[in-house]
């Protein structure tokens, strides 16, 4: 009998505690609010944020760390997060470093596959918490 993998996944959005797709999260653990230690650009449809690892060399913006929340997933809920993000035509799963209560550790973060959001033109999310991280909130 193999016992239940867990894995360690960064939240940004819509999954976030308060936000309408946590309930995908409710038997899952949280570990704490997190930041990524590697800078991103975050785009939004009003509705929920994008966070990409490359735009247009016209965005005009710099990158920014993206504050979140970590979650330990079992394997279950991970493949019902990547039903939900569409992994692997509107979302990338990828592996980034996190701050997670004051120390680095890995995290599966969602991050937009270029080609499917670049063309849509979607204003990019600029307001940043306290320590100048990017943070979304709802329209």
């Amino acid at each position: 009998m193999t016992t239940p993998q867990t894995h360690r996944v960064f939240v940004y959005g819509t999954l976030r505690r308060g936000h309408h797709n946590h309930s995908l999260l409710e038997m899952s653990k949280f570990i704490g609010e997190a930041a990524t230690l590697r800078t991103y650009w975050m785009i939004t449809t009003g509705v929920f944020p994008i966070v990409l690892d490359a735009v247009p060399a016209d965005f005009g913006l710099p990158p920014l760390a993206i504050a979140g929340e970590i979650y330990h997933v079992d394997d279950a809920t991970l493949e019902q997060l990547d039903r939900l993000e569409r992994k692997g035509r509107s979302y990338d799963r990828k592996v980034t470093d996190v701050y997670e209560t004051g120390h680095m550790v890995q995290a599966h973060i969602y991050i937009g596959v270029a080609d499917y959001w670049h063309h849509r033109h979607l204003p990019a999310w600029t307001i940043q918490n306290k320590r100048r991280e990017l943070e979304w909130t709802p329209s």
